[in-house]
């Protein structure tokens, strides 16, 4: 993943405290999006924003391919077919499956080969990073890269106020 020695950096980068409460959640279901926001403003404070982006990118294939949203990649794949504008549908269900008590997104189909996601009613400590939501926009570009197709995901709005972070 990030190598050996940037996993160090990183870790050295990260307060004590989150290191020891992102150990104690481990096996738990979900690791609060505080701690996880914390990691990855260390990644692309280190590595930088393009790292962060494919280490994000490429965690998302992880997890599609057989980790935690496997089941559901497949089945959606199984019933709409591998095109991205059918694994975005499914995007508001992994959300669910990934956050806890981090509002809900929702996905509005454009044309065949663009889509909008916005997550709404999101924590004011996710609104306030936009590293996080670069991130995201990685993750999501995962799904293109398992769809076999050349494409980017952008952060296209964070508005604080209503608590909503647009991607396109």
């Amino acid at each position: 993943q990030l190598g050996a020695d940037n996993e160090k950096r990183v870790r050295e980068a990260i307060a004590p405290a989150t290191l020891r409460a992102m150990q104690e959640v481990i096996s738990a279901a979900w690791l609060p999006v505080e701690l996880d926001i914390e990691l990855t403003e260390a990644i692309a404070r280190i590595l930088g924003a393009e790292t962060n982006r494919a280490w994000s990118r490429d965690g998302m294939v992880r997890s599609l391919k057989g980790g935690m949203l496997g089941p559901m990649f497949q089945g959606a794949v199984r019933i709409l077919g591998l095109r991205p504008s059918s694994i975005y549908k499914f995007a508001p269900s992994g959300w669910k499956a990934v956050y806890k008590d981090c509002g809900s997104l929702r996905a509005t189909q454009g044309d065949e080969m663009c889509a909008q996601l916005s997550a709404e009613d999101v924590p004011g400590v996710m609104t306030a990073s936009r590293t996080y939501f670069e991130g995201i926009a990685g993750a999501l570009e995962g799904v293109l890269t398992l769809c076999r197709v050349e494409g980017s995901v952008t952060v296209t709005d964070i508005d604080r106020t209503a608590r909503r972070v647009v991607l396109e």
